[in-house]
């Protein structure tokens, strides 16, 4: 959830109140990161600053991407073995959520945004934002 609390930190400063409610319930985190995940063309704003990168759809189509694989293509992480070292320490997440085994797989229903877009994050505040075409 600390994706959700980044999205919210770049929030007007005039709506602080509104960003404390937002972390009283998990239905509240929930509903926000629904409406959140709906709106493409704002993450694609909230993240003008990240790196960003372009992949090929085709690459969605494979059944056994491993996230680990993805944050290598993308050069998220350096290598696999600093991208399985991270892993084992709980550094990379994809859309918010941890990953928790360095055998995970790229699900397409789960792991990609509206939009077409995805986002790595390796520890706390590193984003790379996957663009697929």
């Amino acid at each position: 959830m600390q994706l959700l609390f980044s999205l919210v930190m770049r929030m007007p400063s005039g709506s602080y109140q509104v960003r404390r409610s937002i972390f009283s319930s998990h239905e509240t985190i929930q509903l926000c990161m629904s409406f959140i995940v709906c709106l493409g063309a704002a993450l694609e704003q909230l993240f003008k600053d990240a790196p960003s990168v372009e992949l090929p759809s085709e690459l969605l189509a494979s059944d056994d991407l491993t996230i680990l694989e993805l944050a290598v293509r993308t050069d998220t992480v350096p290598s696999n073995y600093h991208g399985q070292k991270l892993i084992r320490h709980g550094g990379l997440y994809i859309n918010a959520v941890r990953v928790s085994s360095t055998e995970e797989l790229f699900q397409k229903d789960k792991d990609l945004l509206s939009g077409n877009m995805t986002i790595l994050r390796t520890g706390k505040k590193s984003y790379r934002l996957i663009k697929w075409r």
